[in-house]
């Protein structure tokens, strides 16, 4: 038996759903552990239930004293945690340094606590056609006056991330100055090269910014904040777009993902000033730095 942890928002709730599918090819019962939800109340609570009506059925969870215990930690295990990134059969993602170490895991690990956000396109490109498919949108969605407007050839969804990357010291030491105006101009001065009659519609948390400055823009147009608060409204319109301008943000890379539409999609190059390696790059993707240039990777 395996167990996935699932805690944050919907964009890395659909990373650790991505990666409960990817041990799923290689262990036969996968539960997941969904407490912390119950606990707190996090990024609009566990939404994949809504989005994915198969997921209850796929995933069975376990209850919230099984979840305590896995998550008990005694001294000892606190060290261990702290030098060997796990403790007990409780193991988080640092403890793998690669796909190949985690397929290696799963065929001598059959009862064990895996936790993390495995933000990997090696995790997710071989289940990414079933994660697709599962994906069911809600009515309120699709009754969207956006919802099939998005779907045409020239249509770009932009996504601009700003409330808790400019007001948390640690979001804005993470991942700040990455999406800089910079990136973005150029971004959208490739994307009217690529694409004929291009039209970009921004998705953003800060409405009021993003209206001041592209409200004067004829082939730009600021998508308004939905009305209940449903953190998954913006990511399905998003995928509606075939192609796709990113912020550092697992919510506009999973927008761009779930597209099942062809299309180009430019990024940074950067996601996390914290660390070295980039595991997001979209294949195909062009890659901007913050200055606007043109980046190989």
């Amino acid at each position: 038996m395996i167990v996935v942890k699932y805690n944050g928002g919907i964009g890395n709730q659909l990373f650790q759903y991505a990666f409960s599918l990817y041990c799923k090819q290689y262990c036969s019962t996968v539960y997941a552990d969904t407490a912390e939800y119950r606990r707190k109340t996090i990024h609009g609570g566990f939404l994949l239930e809504t989005l994915i009506p198969t997921w209850t059925t796929e995933f069975p969870t376990i209850s919230d004293e099984a979840s305590q215990r896995w998550n008990t930690l005694s001294l000892a295990d606190r060290v261990s945690n702290k030098l060997l990134h796990h403790f007990g059969k409780h193991y988080f993602e640092a403890y793998f340094s690669n796909t190949e170490q985690i397929v290696s895991f799963l065929a001598d690990h059959k009862n064990s606590y895996l936790e993390g956000y495995w933000q990997n396109i090696h995790i997710v490109q071989p289940v990414l056609a079933k994660l697709q498919e599962g994906i069911v949108p809600p009515e309120k969605v699709t009754v969207s006056e956006w919802y099939n407007r998005l779907s045409t050839n020239n249509a770009i969804a932009l996504h601009i991330r700003r409330g808790d990357y400019l007001s948390s010291p640690d979001a804005r030491r993470h991942y700040g100055n990455i999406c800089t105006e910079s990136y973005y101009t150029a971004a959208v001065k490739i994307m009217r090269k690529l694409v004929p009659y291009a039209h970009f519609y921004v998705f953003t948390n800060d409405y009021k910014y993003c209206t001041q400055k592209y409200g004067t823009d004829a082939d730009i147009t600021v998508i308004p904040p939905c009305t209940d608060q449903s953190a998954y409204h913006d990511l399905l319109l998003m995928a509606q777009c075939p192609h796709h301008i990113l912020a550092n943000s697992s919510f506009s890379w999973w927008g761009t993902m779930l597209s099942t539409q062809p299309g180009y999609t430019i990024m940074p190059s950067v996601w996390d000033n914290c660390v070295t390696h980039n595991h997001l790059i979209i294949p195909n993707a062009v890659l901007l730095g913050n200055n606007g240039m043109t980046v190989e990777y």
